[in-house]
């Protein structure tokens, strides 16, 4: 009796430890993912050779007026703008990439005026003119989103026009999960969506650390649905849009290194989307090619990539502190709405899509 009782004893110690071992390495890798994930998901703000590469509205004022607005999400208060306050078309969203925002859209969305849409541009929290200490996370822009489209809702002028969403990259993940909520949206275009946080933080981890990264997974979920929730965690871009008609038009470049099109894509879970409406489309223009390259001109590409050389050759030749004379007067020298030149095409061909499923 007395050793069964010694042995008992000594098996609840051992648990003990064991639970307090696992108890303590999950902490510490929750510790851990929170010190990756604020490296990853920081307060985006731009450089100045990011600035000088982006239209600037002084630029475009007199022919493309625009409103500023500003409107809440959760406790931040978040910087939007809307052109064409004349057109009637239809009111074009734009949800932006990560480290993206409002002006590095602003030649899409000239592109859709031209064509008779409203548009409407914002930056997400923690970005450029929005309030934020950090931009939270991957699925924070879907809660920044919804609360867009409750703002035009609530608009007298915006909400009378019919909606539509144009979403990239994280943006394309953030307005396939508009599909599960009562928006009244007409049509959805993405192009680079991502189909799901997860996923794609495990390609991008295992593409530099390899399958060790998965040792991760259950810390970064946790991690993740602490912040938004385990609604938004379980519900992939691909889930939302089979719960709805929606008319969704998914484009995704066959070379896109960012988001691979076999991977963490949208567009790989094509077989998967019951939506009977949804439509899936593999961008074969060669001199598009590419996650954000699609969203511009071959001419505007080739011309942003010998602006950035020949600043990191400056930056090589005076070891990263340019003088700030020849600073000035090479940013001053760029031509913005040359490298921003938008790919009419690709905006077409969306705006054809929303015309053709506008009931």
């Amino acid at each position: 009796m007395a050793e069964r009782k010694a042995v008992k004893k000594k098996i609840l110690k051992i648990t003990a430890v064991v639970i307090v071992a696992v108890l303590l390495l999950s902490l510490g890798m929750l510790a851990l993912t929170k010190i990756i994930y604020g490296a990853i998901f920081p307060r985006f703000d731009r450089t100045r050779i990011e600035t000088a590469l982006n239209i600037s509205y002084a630029e475009i004022m007199d022919t493309y007026p625009r409103q500023r607005v500003t409107f809440m999400s959760e406790e931040n208060r978040l910087t939007g703008y809307i052109y064409g306050e004349k057109n009637t078309k239809g009111l074009v969203l734009i949800a932006p990439g990560l480290s993206d925002g409002a002006e590095d859209y602003t030649s899409l969305a000239m592109g859709f005026v031209d064509l008779g849409y409203r548009v409407f541009t914002f930056d997400t929290t923690g970005s450029f003119e929005s309030e934020g200490e950090s931009s939270v996370g991957f699925s924070q822009e879907v809660i920044d989103l919804d609360n867009a489209l409750h703002f035009i809702e609530k608009d007298p002028e915006l909400k009378k026009l019919p909606l539509f969403l144009f979403g990239h990259s994280r943006g394309g993940y953030s307005s396939a999960m508009m599909c599960t909520t009562n928006h009244d949206i007409k049509a959805i275009a993405t192009a680079g969506a991502v189909n799901s946080p997860m996923e794609i933080t495990m390609e991008w981890s295992t593409n530099y650390v390899g399958p060790v990264a998965f040792t991760g997974y259950p810390a970064l979920y946790a991690y993740q649905a602490m912040i938004f929730g385990t609604d938004i965690m379980n519900t992939s871009a691909a889930e939302a849009l089979s719960e709805s008609d929606i008319p969704s038009l998914v484009i995704h470049c066959e070379n896109d290194v960012t988001v691979s099109v076999d991977g963490s894509s949208l567009y790989a879970h094509k077989d998967e989307v019951e939506n009977p409406n949804a439509e899936f489309m593999l961008y074969e223009n060669e001199e598009n090619m590419g996650h954000t390259q699609l969203l511009f001109t071959k001419e505007a590409n080739l011309y942003r990539e010998d602006i950035l050389s020949e600043y990191e050759n400056l930056l090589l030749k005076y070891g990263s502190e340019i003088p700030e004379d020849i600073e000035n007067s090479f940013l001053d020298s760029i031509d913005s709405q040359k490298a921003q030149e938008a790919n009419l095409n690709l905006i077409e061909l969306i705006s054809d899509f929303y015309l053709k499923n506008l009931s």
